[in-house]
């Protein structure tokens, strides 16, 4: 990477596309403390992302307050004040996908129906004039 030898230490098992067309294989894990010392060198002291796994769902409420508390305290977040970095779970993102796919399919069902009405006066009207 960037002309510096790196070791490979696993391999992870293929995922395959994500649900938003990313593929989930294009993925290289290394320590932060790598990434900085190696890679990125003095350049940057921000990290872009940081992936957070809960223990099961059900823990997925207190994991996400959880980190919000911690970054807060690193970050010196004061009590009111907004945080300089945001956090998002996979249900926020499923929601909005859903969203996302039920006005869609709104919007060509009213297409279809539409169409529908469209088609029958037009067959009425060939109709009445062939009478």
């Amino acid at each position: 990477m960037k002309q510096e030898p790196v070791t490979v230490i696993g391999v992870l098992a293929p995922k395959g596309q994500s649900a938003y067309g990313q593929d989930q294989d294009d993925v290289i894990l290394m320590p932060w403390t790598t990434v900085v010392r190696r890679l990125i060198g003095s350049q940057s002291d921000t990290v872009g992302q940081i992936m957070v796994l809960a223990r099961s769902a059900s823990q997925v409420d207190q994991a996400q307050s959880d980190v919000t508390a911690l970054l807060s305290q690193r970050h010196h977040v004061q009590n009111g004040a907004t945080p300089d970095f945001d956090i998002r779970n996979l249900a926020e993102m499923q929601d909005a996908a859903k969203q996302s796919t039920q006005t869609v399919a709104v919007m060509l069902g009213s297409v279809a129906l539409i169409s529908l009405i469209v088609g029958a006066i037009g067959i009425a009207n060939v109709m009445l004039v062939s009478v």
